[in-house]
């Protein structure tokens, strides 16, 4: 995946040529959504909060 800005730059495509109907916004937009779908569920990943006995949600660490 690429960032969709760059892709509409290196594709030396202006707001003009995004409006046409036959135009490449819906994939530049595809492509976006995809992106920051998959950068938030990184980020969501990465911040999960743990409890005070450092198990993972759900584990008691109890026997």
């Amino acid at each position: 995946m690429v960032d969709s800005g760059i892709a509409a730059n290196l594709l030396e495509l202006d707001a003009d040529a995004l409006r046409q109907p036959a135009g490449h916004l819906g994939a530049l937009l595809e492509g976006f959504v995809a992106m920051e779908l998959s950068r938030q569920l990184t980020w969501g990943l990465l911040t999960r909060v743990r409890p005070a006995n450092g198990n993972p949600p759900g584990i008691s660490g109890t026997r």
